[in-house]
């Protein structure tokens, strides 16, 4: 089959990706997974190509990204047995309050998604910020436990800070035991949170998007023609 991480062919209309790493069961590495990319680019600019087929030399089973968030152990609670409940990103959410608030929103960004939107939730509703503001905000991360993803690495005590938080507060987190870690300022790693906050005593929805995206918040009202909010 050759020494390539990954094959490529066609069969008429039909590319054919196969995963070469037959010695491994094809198990998904961070290389494997980079490979894989570029012939399903080389595919889809082929006006040729209708189908791609992704296959694996030898045997085993390839898991999707989420797939390698379960553990080999059965008899670990994310282990691959019957009964069991994975810890599994992504997170979403929605926020209902008893005056009729409603709040749909979510992020990408692996272990670090639930921490994320907790914190745009109390920026907008413990520190008063507005739905921008709140995603906008500084964030941070612990990595004391394990990571959700294969290969499962935690770092007890560290924990991951975006450079934009005021110059004292690493040195706030190492005197209280913490490790610290610089993050640049909107890091993916800190998960790209997105919310719509419908307020029912203005008909209004504000749209928080993706930090540092460009755009401005989009804003919605149930009594003008610009867009529609939730009660339509």
């Amino acid at each position: 089959m050759g020494d390539d991480l990954v094959l490529y062919d066609t069969d008429g209309d039909i590319g054919i990706v196969t995963m070469n790493r037959p010695e491994k069961l094809n198990a998904i590495s961070h290389e494997l997974r980079t490979a894989v990319s570029d012939p399903l680019i080389r595919a889809d600019d082929d006006e040729a190509v209708n189908v791609v087929i992704l296959g694996a030399a030898g045997l085993g089973i390839a898991p999707s990204g989420r797939g390698t968030q379960s553990r080999p152990d059965p008899n670990h609670p994310s282990g691959v047995a019957p009964g069991k409940r994975p810890r599994l990103t992504p997170s979403l959410a929605i926020l209902l309050s008893d005056d009729g608030l409603v709040m749909p929103f979510g992020a990408p960004g692996g272990d670090s998604q639930v921490l994320a939107m907790l914190q745009v939730v109390l920026n907008a509703f413990h520190f008063g910020m507005d739905i921008q503001e709140a995603i906008d905000a500084p964030r941070f991360m612990s990595m004391s436990f394990p990571n959700s993803f294969a290969p499962y690495n935690h770092y007890p005590g560290l924990l991951g800070l975006e450079d934009s938080f005021p110059l004292n507060t690493p040195e706030e987190h190492i005197s209280l035991g913490h490790k610290s870690e610089k993050f640049p300022v909107y890091s993916r790693r800190l998960a790209s949170v997105e919310a719509v906050l419908y307020q029912p005593n203005t008909g209004f929805a504000d749209r928080g998007l993706i930090r540092n995206n460009l755009p401005m918040p989009l804003r919605c009202s149930a009594n003008s023609g610009r867009a529609k909010c939730p009660n339509g």
